[in-house]
């Protein structure tokens, strides 16, 4: 070769060597040896944003933050002497941006001058990789810790406590370093790393060797981080210790190769190739050995043979883009090395002059780790999401089943593995274990499968060997191959499974069952990341079926106490109309023979069976009041009603009986007590009603006093005090704690002495309640008693001026005069009833005037009514069941329909109703219900078949009589039925 040919070729070398050095992705600086910049390649300029003219003569240190320039100084000094390997200071760019780099610095020679090289590697990427993985704490295997100020550790995840430390987060939260590092020096070393991030404030990152709580000694990369309270001071650090032994020995191996082939390709690790028109000119040595082939092997042959088929597509285009001389960027291939393992890589390209000819120059990036770890992260994200949804899914769906299968087919697609299922423990009466499938989930178009019959009741005993180590909660990932040969591995291999994880089921300590995946096309292996969210899932999975257990628990308590509840109702209601049948024959003839002519002890017999009647009644009553209590069907009414008259009428139903016992009754309603109120006026009078004949009751001598007062008054409601008062036994205080309770009274004796059922008082308290009050009582043995009820009211719209009596008492005089009237009327009555023993004769001619049907089975019921009727001179006639007065009323117009409910053949609610709805002539005639049945819903259901009104057993012959003229529209006055 000629001298002159020299220069050439040396031109054509810098000028490839510049070309490689403008095309590498790492960040190049050449400085002089004063610090100086003398050039910097193409992606050290765009990242930086400065022109080469701009650096050129700049000292290198002006590319780092202000703060950092003498530590940058020192670290490059340190490195041209050997001393420092790398530096991990951030570069600083023109618009000020931190551009976190890792440097290394190496002497050489440019231009035949002594010059420095500074390599910088972009890692701002792997630190946002590294923060995501931070917050994956426990899915992740890496060691991470909290630590204030104080060395007192405030968190960690499982892999610090169970690898490191030994011991659970509990027991390290709280604790020091040296209290769980028994090593001192290795205590003093950690809290000295410490406190060097307290004083700078700044991010350490360590590389040291430890050893776990198995025995291995790992190398690990510490990453320590301040983090700052509301105030802006650090608050403490927060650590992640990786285990880098793997990448410890492949960034040897690097270094080694970079230091090897450094002079190709001025330090950077990718692969070179050159290529005219796609056949391969020359390969780097490092590219030969990372795609592992020789160099006559690929040297020659197109680049598409070396490239997978969709690759090939991509190579060719770009080959035909760069020959019509268009820009060809970026891209990336899949690169089939010798062993058929498949590489990512970027393919990066530039024109060059080789061998005098036109060529390309590609630097070939290897991403295939970078793949890898993109397409783990995508998966376990995937996983994460399917998990979270399954979670959500077993909070809203309270079948778990359902939940299962949702949740099988988010995770099986999201795992991309053949099969999920699950299976359920069951044991028979002498212990003996069985395993049963429930549900599976198939990849293919297949589906899902629900209790399998090929593989139920498997016993426990065929397939021991797998069943032990998941009855002792220990779950099982692995390749079906390396499992003991028995009836486990035969049925997986003969369902052509390669890879299996499965994870125990435990609820309440107890073994319920597993869940499994398969993998039939690959021998998987299960990251810890995904077994952990595995477990995650199942974990989930636990607590649905826990509280579908707890729920049907419910149900069953549920529907017990429902039934319980429908017969206790039904038993009350049988109770109500079996007493209430005989009581209307007793009332009702006692209310007739009343009328007859009878001896003044024959009378007074008769009356005390009256009383004796109505107690009896009262007691009925206060049983159903009990029953819709318990039942919480006890209802209020809210109607306008005169507060005075109620009270008086009250007062006035007891006066007899006080007179009688020659007890003074005194009543006082203040004068500021609206008349018109809204509110139950029966069941307030109840409760007045039992409040003063407990009163009366229980004195023997002294007096009664009744109070009315008003409390509070606003515009809408007003607030009234009662307050009954008597001069009576009195109670203990242990007593009056149990007053309100059901079924209580004060003793044995008590109960002999003054009867009663003792739900009285617990029935008024829960009237009072519902209405929004309260009820109390004061009490001393021996001197009497004070009940107080304090209700709120809504007040009439109308306004009415009210003469009223500031006081109205009742003396003993009164109660004479107001006894002896009604002695009077008495007398006056009977002396009638001997006269004529009927109704007046004109009222007796205008109720001749109605005809009344009376259907009843009950013959003693059927008479009673009967005669009640013709008394009242009623024209009557008679039907025993309902059939019967169906055909009466399709042959006979009424005007009145009397219906018993409960009767044989056909009962009164299909009577009604067939009148109702039938073509006869009593489509539209007055029914009115009697029964004796007085239960909550029984007037709805009375109306519901079509009857108008409701009458309860037992009957008077009042009450017959005015109902039947309230529906007539009659215009008699009805006497009172005291």
């Amino acid at each position: 070769m000629s001298e002159s040919a020299y220069p050439e070729m040396q031109n054509e070398a810098l000028d490839t060597l510049k070309n490689l050095f403008n095309i590498i992705e790492d960040y190049i600086f050449i400085v002089d040896t004063s610090g100086e910049i003398i050039d910097a390649n193409h992606a050290a300029l765009r990242r930086l944003g400065y022109s080469i003219e701009e650096l050129q003569g700049t000292s290198i240190l002006m590319l780092y933050p202000p703060e950092k320039r003498e530590e940058a100084f020192a670290a490059t000094k340190g490195m041209m002497e050997g001393q420092i390997y790398k530096s991990m200071l951030p570069l600083f760019s023109k618009n000020g941006e931190y551009i976190f780099v890792e440097t290394r610095v190496f002497r050489g020679r440019w231009h035949g001058k002594n010059v420095a090289f500074g390599v910088c590697k972009d890692i701002s990427t792997s630190r946002q990789q590294q923060y995501f993985f931070r917050t994956m704490i426990d899915v992740i295997p890496d060691f991470l810790f909290f630590k204030n100020r104080e060395d007192l550790y405030l968190g960690c995840n499982k892999a610090f406590s169970e690898k490191i430390i030994g011991l659970s987060e509990e027991e390290i939260i709280g604790k020091s370093t040296q209290d769980i590092i028994k090593d001192r020096a290795v205590a003093q070393h950690c809290i000295a790393n410490d406190m060097e991030v307290f004083k700078s404030g700044e991010i350490r990152i360590n590389e040291e060797t430890i050893r776990l709580t198995d025995g291995s000694i790992v190398d690990v990369e510490t990453v320590k981080t301040p983090f700052y309270d509301e105030c802006g001071k650090i608050a403490g650090i927060i650590g992640i210790a990786r285990d880098i032994t793997q990448r410890m020995c492949m960034e040897k191996q690097l270094r080694e190769s970079e230091e090897r082939y450094s002079a190709i390709v001025n330090s950077a690790p990718q692969i070179v190739l050159i290529h005219k028109g796609g056949k391969i000119k020359f390969v780097s040595e490092a590219g030969l050995k990372a795609l592992g082939y020789e160099a006559a092997e690929v040297i020659g042959h197109h680049v598409g043979e070396f490239v997978s088929g969709e690759s090939k597509e991509r190579v060719l285009s770009a080959l035909h883009k760069r020959l019509q001389g268009d820009t060809v960027g970026d891209y990336e291939i899949e690169f089939v090395r010798k062993t058929g393992e498949i590489m990512n890589l970027i393919v990066r390209t530039t024109s060059i002059t080789y061998e005098n000819e036109s060529a390309a120059l590609s630097v070939l990036i290897d991403i295939t780790e970078r793949k890898r770890s993109e397409e783990e992260l995508n998966r376990k994200e995937k996983i994460l999401s399917a998990v979270a949804m399954s979670v959500k899914e077993f909070l809203s769906n309270c079948n778990y089943l359902d939940a299962v299968k949702k949740s099988f087919e988010l995770l099986g697609t999201a795992t991309q593995v053949d099969r999920v299922y699950l299976f359920q423990n069951s044991y028979d009466e002498d212990g003996n274990g069985y395993v049963s499938q429930r549900i599976q989930w198939n990849s293919d178009k297949k589906g899902l499968r629900i209790d399998n019959s090929k593989f139920n009741k498997i016993p426990f005993n065929d397939v021991i060997s797998f069943m032990e180590p998941l009855s002792r909660g220990e779950a099982y990932y692995g390749r079906v191959r390396e499992l003991k040969k028995d009836r486990v591995r035969e049925m997986l291999e003969a369902r052509n499974v390669l890879s299996i994880a499965v994870i125990p089921i435990f609820i309440k300590e107890y073994f319920w069952g597993v869940v499994g995946f398969h993998s039939c096309d690959v021998e998987r292996n299960w990251s810890e990341a995904e077994s952990s969210a595995l477990k995650a899932f199942v974990n989930s999975l636990e607590r649905a079926i826990e509280r579908s257990m707890i729920n049907e628990e419910l149900e069953k308590s549920r529907r017990a106490a429902e039934t319980a509840s429908i017969l206790k109702g039904q038993f009350l209601a049988n109770m109500s109309h079996e007493i209430r049948t005989p009581m209307n024959g007793i009332i009702g003839f006692v209310d007739l023979l009343l009328r007859t002519d009878l001896s003044s002890e024959q009378s007074e017999y008769l009356r005390q069976i009256k009383s004796d009647s109505d107690v009896l009644l009262r007691i009925i009553n206060d049983i159903l009041d009990y029953s819709k209590i318990e039942a919480d069907k006890l209802e209020l009414e809210e109607i306008l009603f005169d507060m005075h008259v109620l009270v008086k009428e009250s007062v006035a139903l007891f006066t007899p009986k006080a007179y009688e016992k020659d007890i003074r009754m005194n009543l006082l309603i203040s004068k500021d007590v609206p008349k018109g109120l809204y509110g139950d006026p029966g069941r307030l009078k109840q409760v007045l009603n039992n409040l003063i004949g407990n009163a009366l009751k229980f004195t023997e001598k002294g007096e009664i006093v009744i109070k009315v007062l008003l409390l509070e008054n606003k515009e809408n409601h007003v607030k009234v005090q009662f307050t009954v008062n008597d001069t009576g036994i009195g109670m203990s205080e242990q007593v009056r704690s149990k007053l309100f309770t059901m079924f209580t009274q004060a003793d044995a004796s008590m109960t002999r002495k003054y009867g009663g059922t003792g739900l009285g008082l617990a029935i008024s308290k829960r009237i009072i309640e519902l209405m929004g009050g309260t009820i109390r009582a004061e009490s001393v043995l021996g001197k009497g008693s004070t009940f107080y009820v304090e209700v709120d009211f809504e007040k009439s719209k109308m306004h009415e001026e009210l003469i009223i009596e500031d006081k109205l008492l009742m003396s003993k005089e009164f109660l004479e005069s107001l006894h002896n009237t009604f002695i009077s009327k008495t007398n006056c009555f009977e002396k009638c009833m001997e006269e004529t023993r009927e109704v007046p004769v004109d009222e007796e001619a205008w109720n001749k005037r109605y005809n009344v049907l009376l259907v009843e089975d009950a013959l003693a019921n059927r008479k009673l009514a009967a005669a009640m009727l013709n008394q009242l001179g009623y024209r009557v006639e008679l039907a025993e069941n309902g059939q019967q007065a169906v055909w009466m009323c399709s042959v006979k117009k009424y005007d009145i329909i009397l219906m018993d409910c409960q009767m044989p053949i056909m009962d009164g609610y299909k009577a009604a109703s067939r009148i109702r709805t039938g073509e006869g002539m009593n489509r539209d005639t007055i029914i009115i219900a009697m029964t004796a049945h007085a239960m909550e819903g029984d007037r709805d259901k009375c109306i519901a078949a079509g009857m108008d009104d409701y009458i309860s057993k037992p009957i008077t012959m009042f009450q017959l009589d005015n109902i039947i003229k309230k529906r007539l529209n009659n215009s008699f006055l009805v006497m009172s039925d005291t």
